[in-house]
């Protein structure tokens, strides 16, 4: 054992708080110990010191092969993180030469345990504090605490040992502690070991079965090993192929291969696995949806052969490779929003899909909501976490007099998982509804209405269930329209579907025919604005506000900074009192390799105009009326939008809109010309340039155009926009 620099390998595998995060390694680096944090979710933690390195499994499993994926994404949450961990070897090299393995969350302790059993010199702890004892005592040179033993099977780790070595490992400060007397309980540890060897004599048990069983199949036919045999021939040759960058020559490579390969599985596996390698090395894959056609093929066959929980892997496979962030959100393009007819037409021939979404209907239509006249209405709010714009709608439901009760994601989470879900769906197990009904029958027997803000999962889970005679309604944003949940929903159960805006309308029925086929199972669209109070940014600018723009919100790639960068690059050359704001929590990288190629532009863009005096990052304002002070044009430079609040805000706070022709619905019948006054609207940078110069070209002009951008705000205002809210929101007339 080292008596310095211990060597330590932290894994964590839950989306803790950052601020516990850099805490954490902050603590375990300040002992001077040699760190590796090993995270599943991507987390940022800025620079910690050269003592510590940090490694985002889910990065590096981008462009895992099918057969990963069909494992893992329906595997227990403890297993899903061992199979991150083992298949990593930057983590498992680091792991058998560690001094001190720490489990940062309950899900890690699996996959700590398991490398425990590779490297028996390490001590291995769960959580903060007994990783900071275990350092110390790796600095002191003393033993560590040995863990429990591992059952000779490849299964799950139960509970009850899970618990058991968290105990034994946590009390690894009191080893020296006297013996127990002999009348005294087992030990947590004596426990484990007991229970392990029961679970160990049972894996030797069915694994004696599982040979038996082999036994008395037929061995692989000669055909068969030869379509192995092409199979890793061909998966060889255009995976090399795309790792020189030859995408094309790779694509045809696995299209002519596809039809020699004799069966779904493995033709889904030569598609799939170029297609995520294509992923990985940050290319949209060029035949995306025939690979993903091939593996929903695959689910097909499982489920037809009687394998429901391998046919939901599958399907999972091909929803993770069909609406992979790198694809829609990360590339600046969407084949979805060039072609959703087509993704329409794959995921119509999946069966597993169908019978998933089975319109199951309600056994009695939704009452209407009682008028006010004889009570106040009862609103149920199911939102999945962003709440942004849900304050000015609550406002007023609470101002008219409504009751309100709200739940999140996190009051619907299942213990089994949304995976599991869907495999109950699939197979008609009732353990979900009878799960969720617990969790919502209270809600939707005391609500009149109960609106899903967001189409994510906790619309699928509430089209689960029989909503009774309570309204459903989901209001569908712009984010979800590139997932995969809207076309999971049971649509025969919702009674309303809002969306923001008229493109986004158009975009979500194209690739949604439930929302198109008419009839009693399919629910009422409408089109209805963010509600908005407006009042806070209505303030007097400050001098400088005509040469100052502003981009407020750039979080997300979709908001494409580079693009409002390269802006004011251009105004600035033209005149230097032109200057950029940025406003809101800062750009992080994502999963994707796209995604982080683009980060890493912006940070080395923004830098060298922050020297130059050009941008200014404000980071997270909570008063964001103030801010708009100083600004006098407002810009939107995204891909795509449903609205963009922030234009709305600054126009009503007088700045100027600027809003790039967002090209994700730019070819459509509607899209930023149609949402937004002609004129703001600009198709590329050059046009962008042009509009600025031109409405600051003087002061009376400016003002002028000011003026009019907060009067054609107040069209968004909650006034005007709130009782059409209210209208779907409660189906009934405004008057009522």
């Amino acid at each position: 054992m080292s008596t310095s620099a211990p060597r330590v390998l932290v894994v964590a595998s839950t989306t803790f708080e950052r601020a516990f995060l850099v805490d954490t390694m902050t603590r375990f680096a300040a002992t001077g110990a040699e760190i590796a944090f090993v995270s599943v979710p991507s987390v940022v933690l800025g620079d910690l010191g050269a003592n510590v390195t940090v490694r985002c499994l889910d990065q590096e499993a981008e462009g895992y092969p099918p057969a990963f994926w069909r494992r893992s994404l329906l595997a227990p949450p403890t297993r899903r993180v061992w199979l991150h961990v083992e298949r990593d070897p930057w983590t498992t090299q680091r792991a058998a030469a560690a001094d001190v393995l720490v489990a940062l969350d309950n899900r890690s302790i699996f996959a700590v345990w398991r490398l425990a059993q590779k490297n028996r010199t390490a001590a291995a702890v769960v959580g903060q504090h007994a990783g900071l004892r275990a350092i110390a005592r790796a600095q002191d040179g003393a033993e560590p605490v040995p863990v429990p033993a591992t059952p000779a099977s490849n299964a799950e780790l139960p509970a009850a040992v899970v618990r058991a070595f968290a105990e034994s490992a946590a009390a690894s400060a009191a080893a020296a502690a006297p013996a127990a007397p002999e009348a005294a309980p087992p030990s947590p540890l004596r426990r484990a070991r007991s229970l392990a060897g029961r679970v160990r004599r049972r894996a030797r048990a069915e694994a004696g079965r599982v040979r038996r069983r082999l036994r008395e199949q037929p061995q692989p036919a000669a055909a068969d090993a030869t379509a192995e045999q092409r199979l890793g021939e061909l998966t060889r040759e255009s995976l090399d192929l795309a790792a020189h960058r030859r995408f094309d020559e790779a694509e045809a490579v696995v299209a002519a291969g596809v039809a020699t390969l004799p069966d779904p599985r493995r033709r889904a596996d030569l598609a799939g696995s170029l297609a995520f390698a294509e992923l990985a090395s940050g290319h949209v894959p060029g035949r995306l949806l025939e690979a993903v056609a091939l593996e929903l093929a695959h689910a097909d066959d499982l489920l037809a052969r009687g394998e429901p929980r391998a046919a939901i892997a599958s399907f999972l496979t091909a929803m993770r490779l069909m609406f992979a962030p790198g694809v829609h959100f990360d590339s600046g393009r969407s084949p979805l929003a060039a072609d959703p007819a087509s993704f329409a037409e794959v995921l119509a021939r999946s069966e597993v899909r169908r019978r998933i979404t089975a319109p199951r209907g309600r056994r009695t239509p939704a009452a209407p909501v009682p008028p006010a006249s004889e009570r106040p209405p009862r609103v149920g709010v199911i939102s999945s976490g962003n709440v942004n714009f849900l304050g000015a709608i609550r406002t007023r439901l609470e101002g008219a007099g409504a009751e309100v009760r709200t739940m999140t994601r996190t009051d619907l989470l299942l213990a089994r998982g949304f995976p599991a879900v869907l495999l109950a769906k699939l197979t008609d197990d009732p353990w979900v509804v009878d799960a969720l009904e617990e969790k919502l029958r209270d809600l939707l027997d005391w609500a009149d209405v109960v609106l899903v803000e967001w189409c994510t999962e906790t619309a699928v889970l509430l089209s689960t269930i029989d909503p009774g005679t309570t309204r459903i309604v989901v209001r569908l944003h712009s984010y979800e329209a590139w997932t995969v949940n809207p076309q999971l929903v049971d649509f025969s159960r919702v009674d309303e579907v809002v969306f923001v805006s008229e493109h986004l309308r158009e975009l979500a029925v194209g690739v949604l025919p439930a929302l198109a086929v008419g009839g009693s199972a399919t629910p009422r669209v409408s089109v209805v604005p963010n509600v908005v109070d407006l009042a806070p940014m209505r303030r007097p600018k400050l001098p400088e506000a005509r040469f100052t723009l502003a981009l407020v919100g750039i979080s997300s790639i979709a908001k494409d900074v580079r693009w409002a960068l390269e802006l004011v690059r251009r105004l600035h050359a033209h005149d230097e009192r032109y200057r950029l704001l940025l406003v809101g929590a800062d750009l992080e990288p994502g999963t994707s390799s796209l995604g982080r190629a683009y980060v890493a532009d912006y940070h080395r863009e923004v830098a060298q105009l922050r020297e130059q005096g050009v941008v200014e990052v404000l980071g997270q304002r909570r008063d964001v009326g103030e801010v708009l002070r100083r600004v006098g044009v407002i810009v939107s430079s995204s891909t795509r939008e449903s609205q963009h609040l922030a234009v709305v805000e600054g126009a009503a706070s007088g700045a100027v809109p600027v809003v790039r022709d967002w090209p994700y619905f730019a070819g459509g019948a509607h899209g930023a010309r149609t949402f937004y006054p002609e004129e703001w609207v600009a198709a590329e940078v050059e046009a962008a340039l042009e509009r600025v110069l031109a409405v600051t070209a003087d002061e009376a002009t400016w003002l002028a155009a000011s003026r009019a951008a907060a009067e054609a705000a107040s069209a968004w205002d909650a006034a005007t926009v709130g009782p059409v809210f209210e209208s779907a929101l409660l189906g009934r007339s405004p008057e009522q």
